[in-house]
């Protein structure tokens, strides 16, 4: 890495992806710095505080403070250049807006043009575009269905008046309740309840149409599709299945960090449930795995990372002791029981991503071990 380029990242906001990539920076010595999103973001618990420039007043993203933050950044360190890291949904979409504008600040913005992000992210366009590629999807309902269960989809991730929409898993009456009462059907589109294995595929495509891949089958997740709190690595991209993915996203140009979740519904029967253009909550994995997908990412948009060959040691498991609360229950098994959780307990929590001397005191205060 030069002296004249270094890394930046929001934090505050899909704070395990930011966590794991403070840790892969730390190991191979390149240079990051942390916009805190207030005095109560937990990475001013971790040894990565150090790494905190600025901490934010407000909330609220604003182009202005972007910039003032850059400028502020690259005058203290004598940078020329910032690669900004892609690290949630509602960031990337405000960059992409402003990327003209932050690229002539010496910003450099490892997201593909703003039309095929969207065509990518957006529920509704990329289960298109998988059926015209012969990917199977989610079978459809016209209208909103009368019975449950089903999963109400988001037509675009802004309604029309500028407020982000999530999906929702809507498994009985309550849920169907919540949801009309909180919602505009005619915002969503609607898929059956797809069961079966849970897996996400994940992928740095680089420029030149060359990717690294690695697979993830989630265990255990946060009640109505939230974050997952278990997962064992899987050999999923080694799929023919996975490879109709890779082969589309070259087809259309993307490049860069992608997760696609799947469900595996028979031994060669996989169907779509969701794609997502940059850092995922469980990113934590990819690196305990030794797959350098930060490190090509950063190399494909300029930034000069040695090449890395990680060892051939592996992490079974991916888990998050914290993500098991009062508010996530009832927790959702995938091909996975209790029983199983219980048995192999003491070998799953060698692997507690917060379990570990960077970022102790977040575990301890997840826990309630301390305030």
């Amino acid at each position: 890495m030069t002296e004249n380029e270094s890394v930046l990242l929001l934090s505050g906001y899909n704070p395990r992806a930011v966590i794991a990539f403070c840790r892969w920076a730390s190991r191979r010595e390149v240079r990051f710095h942390l916009i805190a999103s207030g005095k109560n973001d937990p990475v001013l618990l971790t040894k990565y505080a150090d790494n905190v420039a600025i901490i934010r007043e407000s909330k609220e993203l604003r182009t202005a403070d972007i910039i003032s933050w850059v400028k502020t950044i690259k005058q203290r360190h004598g940078y020329q250049r910032l690669l900004i890291l892609p690290s949630t949904e509602y960031f990337n979409r405000f960059m992409l807006k402003n990327r003209a504008v932050l690229e002539n600040e010496g910003c450099i913005l490892p997201l593909v043009e703003e039309s095929l992000y969207t065509r990518l992210s957006d529920k509704r366009e990329f289960t298109d575009l998988c059926q015209s590629r012969d990917i199977n999807v989610p079978d459809e309902f016209g209208v909103i269905p009368n019975e449950t269960p089903f999963v109400a989809k988001p037509l675009h991730y802004f309604n029309s008046q500028g407020t982000p929409l999530y999906p929702h898993l809507v498994r009985n009456a309550k849920d169907y309740k919540a949801f009309i009462e909180s919602e505009r059907p005619e915002d969503y589109f609607y898929q059956e309840f797809v069961e079966g294995e849970n897996h996400y595929l994940l992928a740095n495509i680089q420029k030149d149409g060359s990717c690294m891949l690695f697979s993830q089958e989630n265990l255990i997740q946060q009640s109505h599709g939230k974050s997952v709190i278990l997962a064992r690595t899987s050999q999923y991209h080694n799929s023919v299945n996975a490879q109709k993915y890779i082969s589309m996203l070259k087809g259309i140009g993307f490049w860069g960090l992608i997760m696609i979740e799947v469900r595996q519904t028979g031994p060669e029967d996989y169907v779509m449930i969701e794609a997502n253009p940059r850092l995922w909550g469980p990113m934590q994995f990819v690196v305990d795995n030794q797959i350098d997908l930060f490190g090509t990412l950063l190399r494909d948009n300029g930034i000069a990372v040695d090449d890395h060959q990680g060892n051939p040691e592996s992490a079974e498991y991916y888990y998050w002791s914290g993500g098991i609360t009062a508010y996530s229950q009832p927790l959702a098994f995938h091909n996975y029981s209790e029983e199983e959780f219980i048995r192999n307990i003491h070998d799953i929590r060698k692997h507690d991503i917060y379990l570990r001397e960077d970022t102790l005191n977040i575990y301890m205060q997840e826990l309630g071990i301390v305030e």
